[in-house]
Order: C-alpha cells, then sequence, then structure tokens
C-alpha cells in the first residue's frame, strides 16, 4: 500500500529565474511568503483497488502538472511536493488518510479522490478543519451538497451525476431511443446514478421498460442481462464503475442483445475495455475531453502523460485531465494569497480567479465562484466511444467543435 509518496522534480535555474522577475514586474517579492522548503498538496486516491486504472491515471496527471510548474521554479523558488495517500476505495481508510493529511503534513490543499461513498465520508473532516478539497474524480451528485458555497471548502473539478444524467438523456432522445433499460450497481454511487437518471427521464417524457441493480464486483451480470433483453428495450443504459461496466457488456455480447450501451463516465476506464475482452467497442460514454490532435493542449497533455505511462489503452483520460487541471488552478490560486496558505484565504482565491485558464479539459472563465463550485457543467461535455480499442467522438463533427470554449452553462 502506498502511503507516502514525495514528487520532486528539480527546477530549471534559467526558467526560475524569468518567472521571478515576471512576478517582480506584477508587484510580487519573495517577502510574499515563506522561502524554504516544499509546499505539500496531498492527493488522495484509490491505488489499490479496482479504480487503480483511473487512480494511477489521476496521479500521473498530478505528478505532470507539479513537473511543469517545478521546472519554472516552483512558487517562488519553492518547489511542490506531493503527498501521496491510498484510500482504498474503502470510506473508513480514507478517513484515516484525512487524518493523517490534517494532522500530520502541512498541506496546503487536497486533491482527487475517486469514490462517491470516500468522498461523503471525509468531506466533513475537511470542512471543519478548514482544508480545501478539490474533487477531480468521483462524481456523485451528493458530494458537497451539505454544505453552501459560500462556506464550503469542498470544490468540485469532476462532472456530477446528474449532469451526467441530463447529458446521456438528452443524447438518448437525439438518437430517437424509447425504449431504455437501466442496469445500475448497488453503492451509493449507483444509488445516485439511478435517481439521477431517472429524474433526467420523467422531465424528458420518458419512462424506463425495465431497472435492474446488482453487486458491485459481480462475477456476472448474465440473469440480469437476459431479464432486460426480455423486457423489449431497445438501448442498455449502465451505471456503474469501470470494471463492472467491462461485466456487463460481456454479458449483454454472450446474450446477443445487440441493442446500444451507454453509460457514465466510468464505461470508457481502461478496466471496462479489460474485462470485456473489448465487447465494449461501439459503446458510449460521457467524457469531459478525448485524444484531439487538434488542441495543442490536448496533444502536449498526452505527450507528457505517455513519458510516464505507456498503457494501452489508457487508464482514463477524463480523471488524469481533470486531476491535472485541479493542481494547475490550485497553484493559481496559490500566487492570489501572496503566502497566506490558511484555509480560508485559498477558498477565496479559488472563488475569485484573476485570470482565466487555458486547461486540458476546457478554458476556465472562473471555474469556481462564492455561489458556485462546480467546475463543469453538462454544455462541456462530449458523448465518447470505444472504437479500435480507443475512445473517440461519438460525433465527428465534435473532434472539430472542441476547439470553441466551452463556458459554464453555454
Amino acid at each position: 500500500m502506498i502511503n507516502h509518496t514525495y514528487s520532486r522534480i528539480a527546477c530549471r535555474p534559467l526558467l526560475a529565474q524569468l518567472l521571478s522577475l515576471l512576478l517582480c514586474t506584477l508587484g510580487w517579492t519573495t517577502a510574499h511568503a515563506a522561502t524554504t522548503g516544499p509546499i505539500r498538496i496531498a492527493v488522495m486516491l484509490p491505488l489499490n483497488s479496482a479504480m487503480s486504472d483511473v487512480a494511477n491515471s489521476a496521479l500521473i496527471g498530478a505528478q505532470v502538472a507539479v513537473e511543469e510548474i517545478n521546472s519554472v521554479g516552483g512558487y517562488l523558488g519553492r518547489l511542490l511536493e506531493l503527498m501521496v495517500h491510498d484510500d482504498q476505495a474503502n470510506p473508513d481508510i480514507g478517513f484515516r488518510e484525512a487524518q493523517n493529511i490534517i494532522q500530520r503534513e502541512g498541506a496546503v490543499a487536497t486533491i482527487g479522490i475517486c469514490n462517491t461513498s470516500v468522498a461523503v465520508r471525509v468531506e466533513d473532516y475537511f470542512q471543519s478543519n478548514k482544508h480545501p478539497l478539490i474533487i477531480s474524480c468521483a462524481t456523485g451528485s451528493v458530494i458537497g451538497s451539505k454544505t453552501p458555497p459560500a462556506q464550503s471548502y469542498l470544490f468540485k473539478l469532476a462532472i456530477s451525476t446528474t449532469a451526467q444524467a441530463q447529458f446521456l438523456i438528452g443524447e438518448l432522445q437525439r438518437s430517437k431511443s424509447r425504449k431504455v433499460a437501466i442496469l445500475a450497481d448497488s453503492s451509493p454511487y449507483g444509488d445516485a446514478g439511478l435517481r439521477d437518471l431517472q429524474t433526467a427521464m420523467a422531465k424528458a417524457g420518458m419512462k424506463p421498460r425495465a431497472v435492474l441493480r446488482f453487486n458491485v464486483g459481480a462475477k456476472n451480470v448474465d440473469r440480469e442481462m437476459q431479464d432486460l433483453k426480455a423486457s423489449g428495450a431497445d438501448t442498455l443504459l449502465a451505471w456503474a464503475i469501470g470494471p463492472d461496466q467491462g461485466t456487463i457488456a460481456a454479458a449483454r455480447a454472450a446474450a446477443n442483445w445487440q441493442v446500444p450501451h451507454y453509460g457514465g463516465w466510468d464505461l470508457s476506464n481502461s478496466t471496462a475495455y479489460i474485462n470485456s475482452n473489448g465487447k465494449v467497442e461501439g459503446a458510449y460514454m460521457v467524457q469531459t475531453v478525448l485524444p484531439n490532435r487538434h488542441l495543442e493542449r490536448n496533444s502536449a497533455f498526452m505527450s507528457a502523460y505517455a513519458k510516464h505511462s505507456r498503457e494501452h489503452p489508457m487508464g482514463s483520460m477524463m480523471a488524469a485531465a481533470q486531476t491535472y487541471d485541479a493542481v494547475q488552478i490550485l497553484m493559481r490560486a496559490l500566487f492570489a494569497v501572496r503566502g497566506d496558505f490558511a484555509g480560508p484565504a485559498i477558498k477565496a482565491a479559488l472563488e475569485k480567479p484573476d485570470n482565466a485558464y487555458r486547461g486540458v479539459i476546457t478554458t476556465y472563465d472562473q471555474p469556481f465562484s462564492d455561489t458556485d463550485h462546480e467546475a463543469l457543467t453538462p454544455s462541456m461535455l462530449w458523448l465518447g466511444t470505444w472504437h479500435n480499442g480507443e475512445r473517440e467522438y461519438a460525433h465527428e463533427e465534435d473532434e472539430k467543435r472542441a476547439a470553441i470554449i466551452r463556458y459554464k452553462g453555454r
């Protein structure tokens, strides 16, 4: 189990000098911050779990961001240091790691968390300690719902289940699919997804032909698939984590049920492809980002990621890119607080960014505010598909449309 792994990358002196000169022109001096020791950022991920593919990609995304920042001097010459915590997708272990972060490490903020149940377990603890938490993977709509943004220290740079459900039902209407069967796992994540899907369908005047649940990690869902097929549905809508999406895709193929398979972002994870032996080919899923040769920022990130891992298929581009963007957005907030790394100061800086940030997911004009801690909205989503073992845009025209900046709510 990985408890603490430190990522230290030596800075490039010339670039560091150039950065310091730029900051001085903005009225900055090294007096604005302490001048010794690294600046610690905690990363909490389920590295040893069924979601290890997503966790590993998120970690690499954070490492790429830290390398880039440290290569130009870090924070006024102070390097960033990643403090990596493995929550093992277990809420109790996650809470223990949250205690370690707050009580022992002195991290300025925490980024990551890929499981809704873990996020729900730890958010009150971070909140009570006024410690900024940026969720870059977990998507359950219940996350952060207890505290209004004006008082909340939890920020989300992962698309919520609510937004995903709205987007998916819109895509089903676009494809003329009306006879939909839903298969969702029995976890809190499945509960949130099913609730949001049914709400979105009701608003669209749709009603599912059948709704079935299954246990996370089930060896097969063959019986459930036969029952769903018998319902007369013309579309399968599955809500589950990556490995189980693979199990679902394999069961659909074994049942010779030749209907479209739609799912949330987890359907794009490498474990979905691997567990299904490629049977997810042609399946459709919600995506905030996809490989895109037309976008320089996208291509540069993919190239930097490949220096760390040549996995095929990539664990999760979404988790990697969202975590990368989270580190970069946090870094901009750290410069804005001018040496005051207390939670309230960082929270205020995240809510009132000085400038737009051109990220991998999109160009963030104002990702957060004191009334909105959701960086991503349905207007910033794409429909992806598996094609020849890779993720691609389901709609060909979207690849070029992605060059247009996608603003929140537009």
